[in-house]
């Protein structure tokens, strides 16, 4: 059975973190693989985190990533909702982000969905 910590689901935009996440995900042959994204999280969970006080699940929302070109694209788009949920103890590594990435990168690092969503949120 999932435990989902309640807290993570509120919608809140003032209540959330950015974050960069660094996830591991273990294979069934002693192999590891890495997952890496921004998006945002609800800034309980964050603080927990840091307490090493929580476990469960956590929800990662307007997710981020570098793709295979290393510009940063928008995770949601006609099939994506843009949001995740992930096991706690998945966490290799959380950095604290202070705006949305779109914002952070050069306007040719980002995808044109990402330049779209520029041009129209700011």
């Amino acid at each position: 059975m999932l435990n989902v910590n309640a807290t993570a689901v509120n919608t809140n935009k003032q209540n959330k973190q950015w974050v960069y996440v660094k996830l591991i995900s273990e294979m069934r042959k002693d192999t590891a693989t890495y997952s890496y994204y921004y998006g945002c999280m609800n800034k309980n969970v964050v603080e927990q985190i840091k307490k090493n006080d929580i476990s469960g699940m956590f929800i990662l929302s307007d997710m981020r990533f570098l793709n295979d070109s290393d510009k940063l694209e928008l995770y949601e788009n006609n099939l994506e909702s843009g949001m995740c949920i992930f096991r706690v103890k998945d966490i290799v590594r959380l950095d604290l982000e202070k705006k949305d990435p779109v914002l952070t990168y050069k306007v040719e690092e980002l995808t044109d969905s990402a330049k779209a969503f520029l041009k129209k949120h700011y």
